[in-house]
């Protein structure tokens, strides 16, 4: 068997378990006879979807599609004809049976609600299954193949972010309930779920709402990342068009998902995510080019500053109660902890709800995982890949154990687990970016090696040449200037959201898209504030000192108009005090 087989096998078995598992949590049965059961699952009704039930009847659907694909890709490995045709003659009528088999154990479980409707859409789905191995299974062996090869992960980038992009749409399309129905569409702009105007919605605090804002562009960073190091020599801003495409039309798309917000925040967003994610090869190289010492400092500093910010998601609103420290409440909770079923929280909150709570998870560890492999790959003496599992999982659960004492919190051992395969991931992919920029460095330091070549050719060039290099250099300084200006501007409106902020800082930046202008405005000004002096006394421009009244009179006035331009009238009296002479 191939290794690609090999791993398809694996994932169809780890499949099955979440199948059975998740048709048959939480496992409470109740005893009865087998005829009993069979008359009650035959005198159901049979198969009907009426408009409510439409998220039930695709993710029905959609459950067993991955396992009869995956089992039709086994089959056709089978080197014998006849057993191959045999095998895949069976296949459907194997699934279907399991359908079957599932809907009927339900009538032992009273928690679950056996359906004829749910055995017909999970036999459609297989259906579906099969017939998208017939279409695409051939181009999707050849993937798997390179996947599996001995290429390294960088050189099949382009494959990984097909993949993402995948996961990333069926993520923003969840629950499924899907219209293209005018009078749905309208009824959706109706009630406000459809936000043209980016942070124009309900007004929103706390530190869920940051969460939210830092979930929604790290989600994105992977993408501009994957995206940069393809090995087509994209532009940071040509990277950063893409990903704003991109998520507009996939924002685009979650018009049809009635239980879906549309938000065109979400577009900027991604775009701060796509600029994150595409910058950073370049820092990774930057960075490898200090002396060890000083990036072995920042490292642990962005580690402690990363723990600090994981036991803030986790542990807010820090309303510790000391009585849960009791003998008999401590043993209750406990208790309850240790004998709840593998997620099963995650079964009560509706499949949106459980993958979003997964995702969270996943990305509160994945910095630390990652951070911590940059900081062990510095060491004299390298740590143990699975020596730092061990510490980042018993990292996981004292976090976990800490929300025993959090009245508005559910210690889960599931949520250790997913914590601890989100640090995984982070080791995983510090282990590639390493390798990126490593080769990014050595190529930066070939460039370097050939001086005479390059004065020769920086001589020979035309004026136009160097018009043409000036202009790079400025529009590469204007892209860096509204970069910085769009993180500070973002900074400071979700800073102002946060519990505890002043009240006239909070209407400093008021709801709604004149927020969004206010921040903006602040930005620029805080800016143009920190700029424009270092820029008037650099070495070139001296003799501007001689008149330094006029340009300091300049950059004053101009950042007055760009304040009162952008930031509320009132607010500015408010601050620096109403004007008594006019």
């Amino acid at each position: 068997m191939r290794a690609s087989d090999r791993w398809v096998a694996w994932a169809a078995c780890a499949y099955t378990v979440f199948f059975l598992y998740g048709s048959l949590a939480p496992l409470r049965w109740q005893a009865q006879t087998f005829d009993h059961a069979l008359s009650v699952f035959m005198a159901l009704p049979g198969p009907h979807w009426p408009a409510a039930e439409r998220v039930d009847a695709a993710v029905n659907f959609l459950l067993p599609l991955p396992l009869a694909f995956a089992l039709a890709l086994l089959a056709s490995s089978m080197r014998r004809r006849w057993v191959r045709w045999s095998v895949w003659g069976l296949l459907w009528p194997l699934l279907a049976g399991l359908s079957v088999s599932v809907e009927l154990a339900q009538v032992f479980l009273p928690a679950r609600d056996p359906s004829w409707s749910d055995v017909a859409a999970q036999w459609a789905g297989a259906a579906a299954g099969l017939l998208l191995f017939a279409a695409w299974g051939r181009r999707f062996e050849a993937v798997l193949a390179q996947f599996s090869g001995a290429a390294p992960a960088l050189a099949r980038s382009t494959q990984w972010l097909g993949v993402y992009l995948a996961l990333l749409v069926v993520f923003n399309l969840m629950p499924l309930d899907l219209s293209i129905s005018p009078v749905e569409l309208y009824r959706k702009w109706r009630d406000g779920r459809v936000i043209l105007l980016p942070f124009g919605g309900p007004a929103r605090a706390g530190w869920d709402f940051l969460y939210e804002l830092l979930s929604d562009v790290a989600l994105w960073l992977p993408v501009g990342l994957l995206w940069r190091i393809d090995g087509r020599q994209r532009s940071l801003l040509a990277v950063v068009r893409r990903g704003l495409l991109a998520a507009a039309l996939l924002e685009l798309a979650q018009l049809a998902v009635m239980s879906r917000v549309s938000d065109a925040a979400d577009i900027l967003l991604a775009g701060v995510g796509v600029a994150l994610g595409a910058a950073l090869p370049g820092w990774l190289a930057g960075c490898l080019s200090w002396d060890a010492a000083r990036r072995q400092r920042w490292l642990g500093l962005a580690w402690c500053l990363w723990l600090a910010v994981a036991v803030t998601v986790l542990w807010q609103p820090f309303d510790f109660e000391g009585s849960r420290l009791m003998a008999g409440a401590l043993h209750n909770a406990l208790h309850e902890v240790l004998t709840r079923l593998p997620f099963e929280t995650y079964f009560q909150r509706g499949e949106f709800g459980a993958l979003s709570e997964m995702l969270r998870k996943l990305l509160v560890f994945l910095p630390g995982g990652l951070l911590l492999a940059a900081w062990a790959a510095g060491r004299v003496q390298p740590v143990p890949g699975w020596l730092a599992m061990a510490g980042l999982a018993a990292l996981a659960l004292v976090l976990e154990a800490g929300q025993l004492l959090l009245p508005g919190k559910v210690a889960d051992l599931s949520d250790a687990a997913l914590g601890s395969l989100g640090a995984a991931l982070g080791w995983r992919i510090a282990r590639s970016l390493r390798a990126a920029g490593g080769r990014t460095a050595s190529a930066a330091a070939m460039a370097a090696a050939a001086p005479p070549l390059r004065a020769r050719t920086t001589a020979q060039r035309s004026p136009g040449a160097h018009t043409a290099l000036a202009a790079t250099k400025l529009s590469s300084a204007a892209l860096s200037a509204a970069a910085t200006v769009g993180a500070l501007a973002l900074l400071l409106w979700a800073g102002s959201r946060l519990p505890g902020v002043p009240y006239n800082v909070v209407k400093l930046m008021p709801a709604g898209f004149a927020g969004a202008v206010a921040a903006l405005g602040l930005a620029m000004a805080a800016w143009w504030m920190l700029a424009a002096p270092l820029w008037l006394l650099a070495a070139p421009r001296r003799q501007w000192r001689l008149v330094f009244a006029l340009p300091l009179l300049a950059h004053a006035l101009a950042t007055f108009v760009l304040l009162r331009a952008t930031v509320p009238l009132a607010m500015i009296h408010k601050i620096i005090g109403n004007p008594v002479l006019g």
